[in-house]
């Protein structure tokens, strides 16, 4: 069995960073996650909107989840149970009489990721080609905006 190092970087109780490293050498494996949080100051709903994203963010009713009913299939859950959804936007979920929370918990991850996923490669394409950088090479804004700084415009 492989042993795994973690180094992780923690501001006020949340994760900004964990980087993931399996084996030695030339066989050593890296896998860094970062929260997207330190690089684009918004919700993802409003990202996808500014970054005019296909796949969007959608509504999931968070306060319906329960131990008792993780196999839930049935009516839509009311819309008591979602956070942030306008009556106009709940009527217009689909599969009202045929809801199953499983299928739409996976739904709404597949979204999130694939939307969040397509953000960061626009953004990170956006700062490569203005400025020459990766942002995986950073772990906040404010250090890839004083990279930027020291490498575009200070002499």
């Amino acid at each position: 069995r492989e042993n795994f190092k973690l180094d992780c970087v923690f501001k006020e109780n949340e994760l900004l960073y964990l980087k993931i490293t399996q084996g030695k050498g030339k066989d050593k494996k890296i896998v860094q996650i970062l929260d997207s949080l330190t690089m684009l100051k918004n919700d993802l709903r409003s990202l996808c909107d500014d970054f005019k994203i296909d796949v969007t963010k959608g509504f999931f009713p968070y306060k319906f989840v329960k131990k008792e009913n993780l196999n839930y299939i049935g009516g839509i859950p009311e819309i008591k149970y979602y956070n942030n959804i306008t009556v106009e936007k709940y009527n217009n979920l689909t599969n009202r009489d045929n809801w199953c929370l499983r299928d739409e918990c996976f739904k709404y991850l597949k979204n999130d990721l694939l939307s969040l996923y397509k953000i960061m490669l626009i953004y990170n394409k956006l700062i490569f080609e203005e400025f020459g950088l990766n942002i995986t090479e950073f772990k906040t804004v404010s250090s890839l905006s004083l990279s930027i700084y020291l490498s575009k415009f200070y002499e």
